[in-house]
This record gives C-alpha cells, sequence and structure tokens, in this order.
C-alpha cells in the first residue's frame, strides 16, 4: 500500500499527520476489523486536511484489496451509490 505524503498534517493545531493516523489503525485493526466486516464504509477525502474542503469518494478503485463494490439503495429523495466495504 503506497502512502502519499504521511509527514502532511492531518490536525495542525494537534500536530498528527497521516502518518500517526496510519499507524494508529494498524495498532487497532485486529480490534475493530470484525465490527467492519461486511458493512458499507465510505471514504471521506480532504485533499488539504480537516480544515480545508473534502468530498465523499463513492467508488472503490479497481483491484482495492480487500473491499468490494455493492450497490446501495436509499429511500425517498436519495438514488442508488455504489459505496466500497
Amino acid at each position: 500500500l503506497l502512502i502519499t505524503n504521511p509527514d502532511g498534517l492531518l490536525w495542525p493545531d494537534d500536530g498528527i499527520s497521516k502518518g500517526d493516523l496510519i499507524e494508529y489503525y494498524l495498532a487497532v485493526a485486529e480490534h475493530v476489523m470484525p465490527f467492519f466486516t461486511n458493512r458499507p464504509v465510505s471514504l471521506l477525502r480532504c485533499l488539504d486536511g480537516v480544515l480545508g474542503d473534502c468530498v465523499y469518494q463513492k467508488t472503490a478503485p479497481v483491484g482495492l484489496p480487500l473491499c468490494r463494490a455493492m450497490e446501495l439503495t436509499a429511500p425517498s429523495r436519495c438514488s442508488s451509490d455504489r459505496a466500497a466495504r
């Protein structure tokens, strides 16, 4: 897995970088992954950090390991989207 800009600050006021967050995820993965199994997950991308504009990535890149795309239907005024899970 290639991580771009691991030194980039996600929470500048606290000095927490993307690399710090990844290290945390690796430390807790064994305990939290069972809760993500077979559940839809969306990815919020904040290219300029949490203080900048953010967008939801609604599609999974081709070949994303351990994930598969599924069709979700939402009630009323929302339309179907594809989500990575």
